[in-house]
């Protein structure tokens, strides 16, 4: 079994998104099913592209093509809670990225807690691509300072 890597912490993240944990998203076990997870890094992936400049959809021709991604669970997540989610680059290619994530369930009805906790975090590389040609495309000098001043 692979060794558990820790949680990051939620301020090492300069990108966060907050959301409601929406009742159609809890699985029959009452917790939220494991497959919305990625849902949730995807949703930080999206808002961290739209403030960098890489495009969320495509209409310009050349976009981001998720190569790989992991989830490391934590804890479940029930309702209601309010989840914060995080992404950050850990990692600068030629023309790709490597993307850190975390959920946090910021909710205070957690027996004895009253701050928030990482319920889960993963990884994702992340291509850059021309969908035209099929082939990669450089990440541009625009994008990878966007990208820097928001992780420093």
């Amino acid at each position: 079994m692979p060794e558990r890597k820790l949680p990051p912490p939620r301020e090492s993240y300069t990108l966060l998104i907050e959301r409601r944990l929406d009742w159609s998203e809890l699985d029959s076990l009452g917790h939220a099913n494991n497959a919305r997870y990625f849902t949730w890094f995807e949703e930080a992936r999206m808002a961290y592209f739209q403030r960098v400049g890489i495009p969320t959809s495509s209409h310009l021709g050349w976009g981001p093509i998720l190569a790989h991604t992991d989830c490391h669970f934590l804890a479940p997540v029930t309702w209601p809670s309010v989840l914060s989610l995080g992404a950050k680059v850990t990692k600068l290619g030629n023309s790709s990225l490597t993307m850190q994530y975390a959920v946090y369930d910021e909710s205070h009805h957690i027996e004895r807690e009253s701050k928030s906790r990482c319920v889960a975090h993963g990884s994702g590389v992340i291509v850059l691509v021309d969908y035209e040609r099929n082939e990669k495309r450089v990440i541009n000098n625009e994008i990878r300072a966007a990208i820097r001043a928001l992780d420093q």
